[in-house]
């Protein structure tokens, strides 16, 4: 069982893992995300492309700024799937 990762144990030792737990992918189901969207984003090296082809050139506090943004939603969104899990385990 050591390769099961749930929401609750997914980001250990520094470093994400995908999600593959029964219960915690069933929780982002229920709450309409994908597991991959728990993941912290892949940081990119400055010049590097977006995803709609175009380059990014914010200034550095923007960017801060922007990735701040980002992980707040991100928090959330992993607040609500454990809150769904833990609804989850005490049904069964």
């Amino acid at each position: 069982m050591d390769n099961v990762r749930s929401v609750e144990n997914f980001e250990t030792d520094g470093t994400a893992r995908p999600i593959n737990s029964p219960r915690s992918l069933e929780a982002c189901l229920r709450k309409g995300y994908a597991p991959h969207e728990l993941l912290p984003p892949i940081v990119k090296k400055k010049g590097e492309m977006n995803k709609g082809g175009g380059m990014r050139n914010l200034p550095p506090e923007l960017e801060k700024i922007r990735n701040d943004h980002m992980e707040g939603l991100r928090q959330v969104k992993i607040k609500a799937v454990k809150t769904e899990r833990q609804r989850i385990i005490a049904y069964l």
